[in-house]
């Protein structure tokens, strides 16, 4: 039997592993608070984020992004600072609508009983 590898057989164990890949994953954008105060945070590793867009902490609470620099965004939150902390985990939710003039985001009420946003 032969040691050497044949290009045809390396192809298609390739081919197959290629094939086996779901397409219908999806990957969410995440990132990391850095600082917070006065109902703004920074964000790092949001790379592809942009303006307007709808942010929500790993406790609940959505944010808009509004500023973005070139290692971190800014957004403003839609509620309270004192449960968003450096280091908890930020992911990119919604992005707005670039064809038509209403916005792709759900519509946020607030509950009168529980103060919390309802999407």
């Amino acid at each position: 039997m032969s040691d050497k590898i044949k290009p045809s057989e390396v192809s298609e164990v390739l081919l197959q592993q290629l094939r086996s890949i779901s397409s219908n994953e999806k990957f969410d954008e995440v990132g990391t608070v850095l600082q917070v105060s006065d109902g703004v945070a920074r964000i790092y590793g949001l790379r592809n984020a942009e303006a307007n867009e709808l942010l929500e902490f790993e406790n609940g609470t959505m944010a808009i992004v509004m500023n973005l620099e070139e290692d971190n965004v800014g957004c403003v939150l839609l509620g309270t600072t004192s449960g968003i902390k450096e280091g908890m985990v930020v992911i990119l939710l919604a992005r707005p609508s670039m064809g038509r003039a209403t916005s792709t985001f759900p519509m946020l009420l607030r509950c009168p009983s529980t103060e919390k946003l309802l999407v």
